[in-house]
């Protein structure tokens, strides 16, 4: 199986990574709780959240769970075990956006609606 994200889901999703040391990690519970709210703009964006939370994968597709997979992802993206951490890959399989701290929806949606595969999206949408 290719564990590649970038090249797995290349033109059908955006991918964003979440790193944190635990599942009780203060940026994490504070980034869930942000995306929970706003979990519509996710779908919209063809937004697919992965978590590494300590030595496990959570992602609502099985093919990407489990604990196997933690130490290949860690270090694709060259993530600390103990750091939280954001990473934003773009449909073109590049990475957008790397950050150490929580993010609101509202700048995430913002770094992506200007994209030209988003802007395209818009078209396509108005169209049908």
């Amino acid at each position: 199986m290719n564990l590649d994200i970038s090249e797995q889901y290349r033109w059908e999703k955006r991918i964003l990574l979440i790193f944190s040391p635990t599942q009780t990690n203060r940026q994490l519970v504070e980034q869930r709780s942000w995306f929970f709210k706003n979990r519509v703009g996710f779908n919209d964006r063809d937004l697919l959240v992965i978590e590494i939370v300590n030595n496990i994968v959570l992602s609502r597709f099985p093919a990407l769970a489990g604990k196997r997979k933690t130490p290949f992802f860690r270090s694709q993206f060259r993530v600390n075990q103990n750091k939280f951490c954001s990473i934003l890959i773009g449909k073109d399989g590049s990475i957008k956006l790397d950050r150490s701290i929580p993010m609101d929806p509202c700048y995430l949606f913002g770094l992506i609606d200007p994209m030209p595969m988003r802007r395209q999206e818009f078209i396509t949408m108005v169209i049908l």
